[in-house]
């Protein structure tokens, strides 16, 4: 018996699996239940090559305080890769506490709220500024010998999050308004993540993992480290509670730094609904 001929809707569903269009969907829906802020396929200026390019998914939660906007931003890019994993390179290394807070892609208010913060224990803790252990230094797609697409997508996510920390600024000196970002770069990925690392010496240890921390020693956000987040699409829905987990206790502990620095803060009020954490049952 012949195989029915495919009508034309059965063969866009192929190919927009094939493209990984449906991971950016569920991404993008799994961020609007908590109620964040979502902007799909935003665009940013390359800083190497001054060319406009595209990253899949941004993030976003936000509040003013006082006369300060500030918001945090998850720049996401989702990759499909289910014959060929992805593997972490790992080792005993890691960031101090100060770091993992002062070490991220910001806005030059952002970078100046983080470093007065990055001492603060109650910051440092907050889940959205922890560092999986053990840290990976490096990082590869397996089974190919030829275009490395997981490099790609971090220095992708990279570049995004640098453009959009610029872009911030310009908005602040074109408008006057006090602008304090925090961007994060996210790679979620639907397929295989293992971590690999030495162990006893000699002893190579290849473990699969749900999510993993890049330290990666490319300076594409002006940092010594760019901190890049690996998580599976399995484990997406943790790590949003983990993000939700922390926002508000940031925004609580930026909310004195301005009090304490002089500036005269407003009651905090949300421009867009602060995401909610799930309740337990």
């Amino acid at each position: 018996m012949e195989e029915r001929h495919k009508s034309i809707e059965e063969k866009l569903v192929e190919w927009m699996k094939s493209q990984g269009y449906p991971l950016e969907m569920a991404v993008a829906r799994t961020f609007q239940r908590k109620n964040f802020l979502i902007i799909r396929s935003e665009y940013y200026l390359d800083p190497d090559t001054h060319t406009a390019r595209e990253t899949d998914v941004v993030a976003s939660v936000q509040e003013e305080v006082g006369d300060v906007f500030v918001r945090l931003s998850f720049v996401l890019e989702c990759k499909t890769s289910l014959d060929k994993p992805w593997l972490l390179f790992s080792d005993e290394m890691g960031l101090a506490d100060p770091a993992r807070v002062a070490q991220r892609a910001a806005s030059t208010r952002g970078a100046s709220f983080l470093y007065s913060l990055a001492a603060d224990h109650r910051v440092s803790e907050l889940p959205l500024f922890q560092i999986d252990s053990p840290a990976s230094y490096g990082f590869t797609q397996a089974f190919t010998s030829g275009q490395d697409r997981a490099y790609e997508a971090a220095l992708s996510a990279a570049k995004a999050v640098a453009a959009l920390t610029h872009r911030a600024d310009l908005q602040e000196e074109r408008t006057g308004e006090p602008y304090a970002l925090v961007a994060f770069p996210v790679i979620v990925l639907r397929g295989g993540l293992f971590t690999a690392r030495l162990c006893d010496g000699e002893r190579l240890e290849v473990k699969a993992i749900n999510e993993g921390t890049l330290l990666w020693r490319n300076p594409v956000v002006k940092n010594p480290h760019t901190i890049i987040k690996i998580v599976t699409e399995q484990h997406l829905d943790a790590y949003v509670e983990q993000i939700c987990a922390s926002a508000e206790p940031f925004f609580e502990r930026v909310t004195k730094l301005i009090a304490k620095t002089g500036s005269r803060p407003r009651k905090r009020r949300h421009t867009g609904r602060a995401p909610r954490t799930r309740k337990a049952r």
